[in-house]
């Protein structure tokens, strides 16, 4: 038996992770937010699906699916803009907070590829009914004041838009959100390009 170099390793580890990308890539956002759920959250998942996800798990370096998806995450927005504005939009849309919570921090990647929509994304977690999310995104702002990419006005804007949510302000709403999403592609499913 051959013993493999270390390049080699290497090069056939980021093929795994590229076809896993690709596999991802593929998944509708509400599909991709569903299996972050059940790979951050191993105890909504029934015995089966359990083994089916140790499984998974051992045969891609023994590495979480969880960590997984937050390199995927990591990666989106310079990868596929279009993409990452999709994925990250449908968890902005989520009626659960930790959902939220979990992608505040992918908003600032999507800014820095992406500025207007990354900032909307970015203001839109600083107004979020949830303390919790608007705490990280305020975190996430303090700990960006001196990146270039943000203008002062950009910043006077996501000041702005966490402050007026800690006053009860201009919260953002994720359900009417979700709602918005959803006419959004129905609407754009019944365009005439899209009929057969």
């Amino acid at each position: 038996m051959k013993e493999e170099l270390p390049e080699q390793q290497s090069e056939q580890e980021s093929r795994e992770e590229y076809s896993l990308y690709d596999a991802m890539d593929a998944l509708a956002p509400q599909d991709f937010l569903a299996l972050y759920r059940i790979a951050a959250e191993r105890e909504y998942i029934n015995p089966d699906a359990s083994s089916e996800l140790i499984e998974f798990e051992d045969s891609h370096d023994d590495l979480a699916l969880i960590i997984q998806m937050h390199n995927y995450l990591e990666t989106i927005s310079t990868r596929d803009v279009q993409r990452a504005r999709d994925v990250l939009t449908f968890f902005a849309g989520s009626p659960l907070a930790k959902d939220r919570w979990h992608v505040v921090r992918y908003g600032r990647s999507l800014a820095q590829v992406d500025h207007d929509s990354g900032l909307d994304l970015w203001c839109q977690f600083l107004r979020d009914p949830d303390a919790e999310v608007r705490a990280k995104a305020f975190d996430l702002l303090d700990d960006s004041v001196e990146d270039p990419e943000l203008t002062p006005a950009d910043i006077l804007r996501l000041t702005n838009a966490y402050y007026e949510a800690e006053r009860g302000e201009n919260l953002h709403d994720p359900v009417r959100h979700a709602g918005e999403l959803a006419l959004r592609r129905l609407v754009s499913l019944m365009e005439p390009e899209n009929e057969s």
